[in-house]
């Protein structure tokens, strides 16, 4: 971790530096959520009576490029709905404002409802 924290240190500051290791000490030696996790905004539209399947909200998010890519992730246990392992490849849920999707360890997205 220290060698990180020089590269980081050279390249973009004290302040990044020191920003970057505690999201990393926060995200993945914590098992915590991050500070600042991005907001997207869903759209009453694009439910369908108030629910969504989970692989189509992963490619609309960006974080699948495909529904069978989204499933194979949703297969592997590497989606976590509010920090709860998503099992059913086919699975519905009703979003609620709030609601925190995680694919791996890194990418993390808040859900908005509009």
């Amino acid at each position: 971790m220290k060698q990180a924290y020089t590269f980081v240190r050279l390249y973009h500051g004290s302040a990044a530096a020191e920003s970057a290791q505690q999201h990393f000490i926060t995200v993945f030696q914590q098992r915590l959520l991050p500070e600042n996790i991005e907001i997207y905004n869903l759209a009453a539209a694009e439910l369908e009576n108030g629910k969504i399947q989970l692989a189509e909200l992963l490619t609309r998010i960006g974080f699948a490029g495909s529904k069978g890519e989204a499933k194979r992730s949703i297969k592997q246990g590497s989606v976590k709905l509010n920090e709860v392992k998503q099992e059913e490849m086919n699975g519905e849920f009703m979003p609620v404002n709030g609601d925190i999707i995680q694919v791996g360890k890194r990418r993390f997205i808040k859900l908005h409802l509009v």
